[in-house]
């Protein structure tokens, strides 16, 4: 009985180290593509850019690089739909890291609520940070405020950046330039 447990996790190993070594090729070829994408996009080429992100993707469908680049890209063409699809698959693999790029795409097509939601998510997660992450995550929301014309929650997320990171310019102007509108 223990002789046939021992060939039933040698087979095991042996199976995860040829699922590995088959993955690896896949990341390698996907690296080549992301490669190349990032030049084209480096060169303002953003449909070859965006072909050649779309390839890495496909064979590493979990590259969450090549989602942010052709995000990226696809923003620089003014496709803010297919920007922020790939924004959203980046929260589905990577939230905490992209949350806040995907309330910038949504800012970015004039969609504040989705953004201001994005951003509330965004201040949710670094509830657990260091001062100066909840204070970037306070000054992002409150330009996102800002720029759907919500002054005085703008002005209240100004304070607590400002609050949290005294040095915080961006805050402190923002801060400013809001009292202003008052």
């Amino acid at each position: 009985m223990g002789f046939l447990i021992f060939l039933a996790i040698v087979a095991a190993i042996i199976v995860i180290v040829v699922l590995v070594r088959r993955s690896r090729p896949s990341f390698e070829k996907a690296e080549k593509h992301f490669g190349r994408g990032y030049a084209h996009y480096q060169a303002k080429d953003y449909d070859l850019a965006i072909e050649e992100f779309t390839q890495a993707i496909q064979m590493w469908p979990n590259y969450v690089d090549a989602y942010f680049s052709r995000s990226c890209a696809y923003s620089q063409k003014g496709d803010m739909d297919q920007a922020i699809a790939d924004a959203d698959q980046m929260v589905r693999l990577a939230p905490k890291t992209s949350i806040g790029f995907r309330a910038e795409m949504y800012e970015k097509k004039g969609d504040y609520d989705k953004a201001i939601a994005d951003r509330n998510e965004e201040v949710e997660l670094a509830e657990d940070e260091d001062d100066s992450k909840k204070a970037s995550a306070y000054y992002n929301r409150g330009n996102a405020y800002s720029a759907k014309g919500d002054i005085k929650n703008a002005i209240a997320d100004y304070e607590k950046a400002v609050s949290l990171e005294p040095n915080h310019l961006g805050a402190q102007n923002s801060l400013e330039e809001a009292r202003k509108k008052l």
